[in-house]
């Protein structure tokens, strides 16, 4: 942890964090289960978790960025589009001030700043967003989904503190792998 300048202190914008998981290590053959195999073997170990700011810290050591900007939330209000120009991918945001009551969230966006000046954009919009909440349900067997999404179908009402953190863990998709010491994982690659 020291040695990638990460930190377990929390907070909002916590680079990682130790997890628990059971791992099977063999066999024990002079204990049957109920079909007469032998029983397994776990064992506990910790782990380290690299959250997507923490993600941010080891891509700036490796030289793969210069910055990252605080991810932006927009709403249905707001003028904003995001599309592709002759190979250059373009993203305008203007919001709306006052925003009108009733207004829906329909996207969380980051702007990344690479080292040789060009940005580069991660955009969560409703359709991801509810695909990130439908794989939640499906790690929860089923019955229920991060409450943090919100109760709307179009996850219109997610937390926004938790979809600013989804966008920044979701934004190194593309990019090259970070060599990590054993026993680390990114997020992201969860």
């Amino acid at each position: 942890i020291a040695m990638n300048g990460l930190s377990l202190e929390k907070g909002t914008t916590t680079t990682c964090y130790l997890e628990a998981k059971s791992v099977k290590i063999g066999e024990d053959p002079n204990r049957l289960d109920a079909n007469h195999r032998p029983t397994p073997i776990y064992q506990t170990n910790a782990t380290i978790s690299i959250t997507g700011y923490g993600e941010i810290v080891l891509r700036q050591r490796a030289g793969q960025i210069k910055s990252v900007d605080t991810p932006k939330v927009v709403y249905d209000c707001d003028d904003f589009s995001f599309g592709e120009e002759n190979g250059k991918t373009t993203l305008t945001w203007k919001k709306c001030i006052p925003r009108p009551k009733g207004s829906r969230l329909i996207a969380c966006y980051v702007r990344i700043v690479k080292n040789d000046g060009t940005f580069d954009y991660k955009v969560l919009d409703t359709d991801e967003i509810v695909r990130l909440k439908n794989y939640s349900l499906r790690q929860n067997y089923g019955k229920f989904a991060n409450p943090l999404y919100g109760t709307q179908p179009d996850c219109s009402d997610i937390d926004t503190g938790f979809l600013m953190s989804k966008t920044v863990k979701h934004a190194f998709k593309g990019y090259p792998k970070l060599p990590l010491g054993a026993g680390s994982t990114l997020e992201a690659d969860k």
